[in-house]
């Protein structure tokens, strides 16, 4: 039996991102021919792995392949403010190599949003047997880096399987647990909307309550307090509004969002969720703005599966150096630094993650800011002593002057006739 390790964000309770692990082995290991374990970034006791252990388990028992997937994985700003995407896939990439273990990059939110960042994925990409990304935008960044479509694929997101796995007729019964109407339409959105577009998408809502529809509200993430933000809002509608409170399973959000007339997000994976089931997704972008999201968006994920069986069964092609390959990335920042971190095993992770995080252009202007005030100073600090200087030799000469006037008068005849006088 073929053993996988899956990395992801898979540590946020949730349902769309532990959801991808449940959807993940259903796809892929249906006959139960593959031994999976899951890491995250912390981990969560008896589910998942912290990835820090990936090593340490691999050394126990071999791994065959590393798969890592799912959003906001290859980025310059992470998932949660202590929850670190590089580790997700710098640990990986590294080990992959150290060890001559199979990688795998399946639909992984990727941002190229920095020159570090893309450095960072030609290393991974690089070092691995498939590659697809769920962002249009990097699939077209990664050709203008020279990859074709062999290599780096476009497959928007894994959730469009769902209905493959999930059968409406199986789970529909599941959504009466949250959900009285027959009828209804799904809504969800991101909880860091600002008041003028919570107004323009409450608006939105009671439009939809005025021709006699029901709408429900569908927090995904409650791990990022998602569901007290939800909480809040429902507060501005009367029964015609409901609110999915607390966490679902997998089965359960498919059911809510397979029954559904319409569904309303921002979200990609609900999206993809829809999609699969045949209800109309409609996009609320930051501007208030409510839109048809096509279907021809997801059909290249339904060739995804097969690929990644390939890929896990077959030999180990892809050898770089992630040493090397990643070191390239930080040619822009202290070489004596960078390589020290580079040669201290036990820092390598680390070091990268603290200098791609800083980002090279940041530290320079820094530097540059700090050595313009150092000049200044010092410029300040000289003129400042040359004053005192003068300031010190005007006072001594001063004194010199008295000194000279005293000793004139002590030796005049004058001096010396009164100082006899006084004493007599």
């Amino acid at each position: 039996m073929e053993r996988i390790a899956l990395c992801g964000f898979f540590d946020l309770p949730n349902c769309i991102d532990y959801g991808l692990v449940d959807l993940f082995s259903k796809a892929e290991n249906s006959d139960g021919i593959y031994e999976i374990d899951v890491y995250g970034v912390k981990g969560l006791p008896g589910k998942v792995y912290p990835v820090t252990e990936l090593e340490k388990r691999h050394l126990d028992n071999n791994y065959d392949a590393i798969v890592i997937m799912g959003e906001g994985l290859i980025c310059s700003k992470n998932r949660e403010d202590d929850y670190s995407s590089s580790m997700l896939y710098l640990i990986p990439a590294m080990l992959s190599d150290k060890y001559g273990i199979k990688m795998i990059i399946n639909s992984a939110g990727v941002a190229m949003d920095s020159d570090v960042i893309s450095g960072l994925f030609r290393s991974v990409a690089d070092n691995s047997e498939y590659v697809s990304v769920n962002s249009y935008d990097a699939f077209l960044k990664a050709k203008d880096m020279g990859y074709d479509e062999n290599h780096v694929k476009f497959v928007p997101d894994y959730m469009v399987l769902a209905s493959d796995y999930y059968k409406k007729d199986d789970i529909k019964e599941l959504k009466n647990k949250y959900i009285t109407a027959d009828e209804y339409v799904v809504v969800n959105y991101d909880k860091n909307l600002n008041e003028e577009m919570l107004d323009s998408l409450e608006e939105n809502i009671k439009g939809i309550i005025l021709v006699g529809g029901h709408v429900v509200l569908l927090p995904v993430y409650p791990s990022k307090n998602e569901a007290e933000v939800y909480k809040e809002f429902a507060k501005r509608f009367d029964d015609s509004v409901s609110l999915v409170d607390g966490n679902i399973s997998m089965e359960e959000l498919c059911a809510i969002v397979a029954g559904a007339m319409k569904l309303i997000t921002q979200n990609m994976p609900l999206a993809a969720i829809a999609y699969s089931y045949g209800v109309q997704a409609y996009c609320y972008d930051f501007e208030g703005k409510i839109y048809n999201i096509d279907d021809d968006l997801f059909t290249p994920a339904k060739e995804n599966v097969e690929n990644i069986k390939k890929y896990i069964s077959n030999e180990k092609k892809h050898k770089t150096s992630m040493i090397n390959s990643i070191a390239g990335c930080f040619s822009n920042i202290d070489n004596g630094f960078r390589c020290k971190n580079l040669e201290d095993e036990n820092n390598t992770i680390r070091g990268l993650m603290e200098l791609y995080k800083a980002k090279a252009e940041d530290f320079e202007n820094e530097l540059h800011t700090t050595q313009a005030n150092m000049k200044y100073f010092k410029a300040s600090y000289e003129n400042l002593l040359q004053k005192y200087d003068a300031d010190i030799q005007e006072k001594n000469n001063a004194i010199s002057k008295v000194n000279r006037k005293l000793y004139e008068i002590e030796n005049s005849k004058a001096y010396k006739l009164s100082k006899k006088f006084v004493k007599e």
